[in-house]
């Protein structure tokens, strides 16, 4: 079975159009139109990141061994002193 359409044409357009590729904006157009970057893999990237980080558990930090005014001095740094932070 073979069914056969016709095949209007197109007006022809009497003016033309360029298009530059590039890293910032993904495209720009001759008449000023600007389509920007889409940065998916970046942006899923960052909120992989956030994810992992979030589910690790918090490394405390240890101390030197009590000798004196060097112990004295970084326990009490100790309570901001996590992972990450």
């Amino acid at each position: 079975m073979e069914k056969r359409t016709e095949v209007k044409a197109l007006p022809k357009a009497h003016s033309e159009v360029g298009i530059e590729v590039g890293l910032k904006d993904f495209a720009v157009m001759s008449n000023g139109e600007v389509f920007g970057n889409p940065k998916f893999f970046r942006t899923l990237e960052n909120r992989l990141a956030k994810a992992y980080y979030d589910q690790c558990p918090p490394v405390p930090c240890t101390l030197p061994e009590p000798r004196g005014q060097e112990f004295e001095r970084s326990r009490m740094d100790m309570p901001g002193m996590w992972h990450g932070s």
